[in-house]
């Protein structure tokens, strides 16, 4: 009995997390910002013309450029600095994965 209520208290949270998470995604895209003015279709252009010249970048520096420019980018975009704080780890994982590979 005890793995089943375990069963459904683990549901039951990853659905307040998965609402909590829209909500919170819904005030965002709501918000006055640079970013939030713009078509998905540019947003999703710009991101991959990011995530090329990371990839394609030899240096360093350029992709330190890069990731400077996309935290100016949220920061105009009015996203608060905890919200770019919790991606951070996985943005790291991900460069470090693209650039070993």
């Amino acid at each position: 009995m005890s793995a089943r209520r375990g069963f459904i208290e683990r549901t039951v949270e990853g659905l307040y997390e998965a609402m909590e998470h829209a909500l919170h995604a819904e005030q965002s895209a709501g918000a006055t910002g640079l970013l939030q003015s713009l078509d998905a279709r540019v947003k999703v252009a710009g991101i991959l013309s990011l995530i090329v010249a990371a990839v394609s970048s030899h240096r360093l520096w350029v992709i330190v450029s890069i990731f400077g420019g996309a935290v100016a980018l949220a920061m105009f975009s009015r996203v608060s600095l905890g919200t770019l704080a919790a991606f951070l780890p996985v943005e790291a994982a991900t460069t470090a994965i693209v650039t070993a590979a």
